[in-house]
């Protein structure tokens, strides 16, 4: 299972050979498309998608390996505070659409830094983890 964007998804160059019509190669959204005798599933990515998938997939009874480019990044939320903060929120909407297209778009990619995962999932994760 590959997970990314939506609609973009993002394959690593030695699983391409895999053809995608083939049913072993499925990206997030055709997650109910895992055939029940698929025992051993590769879940590659490394954001929130890809944990909640394993996740999903370990509670299934499945036989998972998370493979991520990095360490997941455990954090509460991709932007900072001030953004869910009533008081300061607007000016940071306004701030950010005031930027040229391309600052706002450097300023997403700083912020999601590649995604990252909440405590709650990566506390699921270290116990599925331990589980084996």
């Amino acid at each position: 299972l590959a997970t990314g964007p939506t609609g973009c998804p993002i394959v690593p160059p030695d699983l391409k050979s895999i053809p995608c019509d083939s049913g072993r190669l499925l990206m997030w959204p055709q997650l109910n498309q895992v055939k029940s005798k698929s025992q051993r599933i590769l879940v590659v990515g490394g954001g929130l998608t890809a944990v909640q998938v394993a996740l999903k997939l370990i509670k299934l009874g499945k036989n998972v390996i998370l493979c991520s480019r990095r360490h997941l990044v455990e954090k509460h939320f991709d932007i900072g505070l001030e953004w869910f903060d009533m008081r300061t929120s607007n000016r940071c909407i306004s701030d950010f659409y005031h930027q040229e297209l391309p600052e706002r778009f450097a300023a997403l990619k700083h912020a999601r830094d590649g995604g990252s995962v909440p405590p709650f999932y990566m506390k699921q994760v270290r116990s599925a983890e331990q589980s084996g």
